[in-house]
């Protein structure tokens, strides 16, 4: 009976590869050569027009209850705008 091996697929990436036989992926690193471009991230970086209000407490979950349900079932949270200072 003639021994029957199993092959790579020729889709096979080896980064994929490396991952499955990898004893931990926290023991993996990476290099980056050159500068990194940043220009695809330019929008997360935009000023936001408001943001949500928050207070620290010590309640953490702020009254909030997982095992029943008591309340509104749509509340609207407050925001706070951002003032910018005007330019002379």
């Amino acid at each position: 009976m003639p021994e029957h091996r199993i092959g790579r697929a020729p889709s096979s990436n080896f980064w994929l590869r490396a991952m499955i036989l990898a004893p931990s992926a926290a023991s993996m690193t990476s290099t980056v050569f050159g500068d990194t471009d940043m220009t695809i991230l330019r929008s997360y970086f935009s000023k936001p027009t408001a943001t949500v209000a928050m207070a620290f407490s010590e309640d953490p979950h702020a009254g909030l209850a997982c095992d029943q349900f008591s309340g509104e079932a749509v509340v609207s949270v407050p925001t706070t705008p951002f003032m910018t200072a005007a330019l002379r």
